[in-house]
């Protein structure tokens, strides 16, 4: 047995199993909360690569391996990894909570459960490179939750998969034009066009003004549950993408100009989101 198969691996599996029963509703909110608390109460209490006893009398000592190897990749997961698995899945576990009682659709809890599985896979995964790849399956699951099935898509739902998709392939382009300079500890060497060009991707998925206006055109369009799960989700892929890319590539990490840049950022997100609702008409 191995961590990625406890966080990843399971609880994809789960997901496709309450898919496949979603028409008892009930049933697969509580299977679904079941399983969340059970993965987080997991993450906090079982060690990770060294021997453990499971206090059954004549059963031997098992260890956690840390890692698993798949296609030429590896998912990786750590005791420095276990408080980031407890807030996704401890987090997830509040959102299924309220779910029956909001009304949303049946198909919440799987795909809610399969984006935790990639969320988990994406700041696990070795290389990184393939991080932003399932960060963007993440949104593309958003959309059964943000449109369910039957009904059109609208307009703030194309415009968030379009900025998404494009946030995406900058980010890509950056990953690909940093790593022509070599892993260099010098800050100097990166370049100041692949840094705009992820900071550019970076302020794309994280709805940084003037690439914002998919929020509001999601609140008015969405269920309100469903566009506040998302809501909360995208920044918790987002800040674990940008730690993976920090921590990856040390010049980029010890940049001061990065810092300030992302100090700014928040600036503008605080200054736009107090003022823009003057100009809103949808409460």
């Amino acid at each position: 047995m191995n961590a990625p198969t406890v966080w990843i691996f399971i609880p994809a599996a789960v997901a496709f199993l309450l898919y496949i029963i979603r028409r008892w509703e009930r049933v697969i909110h509580f299977l679904g909360m079941l399983t969340v608390l059970l993965l987080a109460f997991l993450a906090w209490q079982l060690p990770i690569d060294q021997p453990f006893n499971l206090g059954i009398p004549g059963v031997p000592a098992i260890r956690l391996q840390d890692s698993f190897p798949i296609l030429g990749h590896e998912f990786v997961i750590t005791a420095a990894s276990q408080p980031a698995l407890i807030l996704i899945y401890l987090g997830i576990s509040m959102w299924f909570g309220g779910a029956l009682i909001a009304g949303v659709d049946r198909l919440f809890i799987p795909l809610s459960l399969a984006m935790a599985a990639l969320l988990t896979a994406s700041i696990t995964i070795e290389p990184k490179t393939f991080s932003i790849i399932l960060v963007e399956i993440v949104a593309l699951l958003c959309i059964p939750i943000l449109t369910p099935p039957g009904k059109p898509l609208r307009k703030g739902v194309l415009r968030f998969l379009v900025f998404q998709t494009m946030g995406m392939i900058l980010i890509l382009l950056a990953d690909w034009l940093i790593k022509t300079t070599g892993v260099n500890p010098d800050p100097s060497a990166i370049g100041t066009g692949p840094v705009f060009i992820l900071g550019l991707g970076f302020a794309l998925i994280a709805a940084i003004f003037p690439f914002h206006t998919w929020i509001p055109m999601l609140a008015e369009e969405a269920h309100p549950y469903a566009a506040a799960f998302v809501f909360f989700f995208l920044p918790t892929n987002l800040s674990f993408l940008g730690l993976n890319y920090l921590s990856a590539f040390p010049g980029l990490g010890a940049s001061p100009v990065v810092y300030s840049a992302i100090a700014w950022s928040g600036l503008l997100m605080v200054l736009t989101g107090g003022v823009w609702p003057l100009f809103e008409r949808h409460l």
